[in-house]
């Protein structure tokens, strides 16, 4: 049996309109997690042991994290470390205000 474009799109709509649809979407932060830190935020600048949510804007500098490591720090708290990494974010931030890119 062959179908019409307009019969195949009346069957679509047909379908879209009595199939339940779920639109839940769970934005809320995730519970902390003891110990547990990862990288989080749009573009991974941020390490937390929770889920962050933050603008989708990428910073040149962003890329010295990336071969940073997030993990919990003597005082319990989740932060970076990286062998470099805070001369690399002092690299971008002389060089005064660097091209962002909105994700």
């Amino acid at each position: 049996m062959r179908l019409t474009t307009a019969a195949f799109l009346l069957s679509l709509l047909t379908t879209a309109l009595t199939s339940p649809v779920s639109l839940d979407v769970n934005l809320k932060p995730t519970k902390p997690k003891p110990g547990f830190c990862q990288r989080t935020g749009c573009s991974g600048e941020v390490c937390a042991n929770q889920t962050v949510y933050t603008t989708c804007v990428f910073r040149e500098e962003y890329v010295c994290y990336q071969s940073a490591e997030c993990i919990k720090q003597d005082d319990g708290s989740c932060g970076w470390l990286g062998e470099g990494l805070e001369n690399c974010l002092e690299e971008y931030r002389k060089g005064g205000d660097k091209k962002t890119t909105a994700v």
